[in-house]
């Protein structure tokens, strides 16, 4: 709306396609969609931005080592001279200390449904857990079950940090979220001068 040029990117593509819908029915148009995962950006574009922004824990789907030093080579390898990666996560040194079995539900209403959620954590070690989240969703008188799955690795801020200074970028920064209002965590870094 204020005019910037997006591209926008998930792996799934029934995600790429609710966001189609979205941007359609709030009057969004000229923005480039594409199927990608974070190791394929570079192959499936063919422009060079001014931010690369990964929000909402995208980032911690990325397991190993070896998965995200391919994401950052592909988000420097995108990005213009000097230009910034945002990422958000879950506030993971906080999250390996308590280590919590889950989220407690959460109930939304609007005039047609009643909706729950919550997640189970189920620890595989000292760093990886699966998220199982699931929605209760009531339309009249009537409670159905859904759930999803997905793995996620808990890097700490220290770890993430190490990892893009290590692949190149700098003047990385945390923002908490009592200094930015938004809900997780944010990392901010430059690429390289090219």
């Amino acid at each position: 709306r204020i005019g910037h040029s997006v591209t926008a990117s998930d792996i799934s593509e029934a995600a790429i396609s609710r966001a189609r819908q979205e941007s359609a029915g709030a009057g969004l148009s000229g923005i480039r969609f594409l199927v990608s995962d974070f190791a394929s950006l570079a192959a499936n574009l063919d422009t060079k931005f001014d931010v690369v922004l990964a929000c909402d824990n995208a980032v911690p789907h990325l397991l190993s080592d070896v998965e995200i030093d391919q994401a950052l080579e592909n988000f420097n390898s995108i990005l213009k001279p000097a230009g910034m990666v945002l990422i958000s996560t879950r506030d993971y040194d906080q999250i390996l200390r308590e280590r919590p079995s889950g989220t407690y539900p959460k109930k939304y209403t609007s005039q047609e449904t009643e909706r729950v959620v919550f997640q189970v954590w189920e620890w595989q070690g000292e760093r990886v857990y699966s998220v199982e989240q699931f929605l209760l969703v009531r339309v009249r008188n009537r409670w159905d079950l859904f759930s999803v799955k997905a793995d996620y690795r808990a890097w700490t801020r220290a770890e993430l940090s190490g990892l893009f200074t290590a692949a190149g970028f700098h003047d990385v920064q945390w923002t908490m979220p009592e200094e930015s209002g938004y809900f997780q965590p944010i990392l901010t870094a430059r690429a390289g001068s090219g």
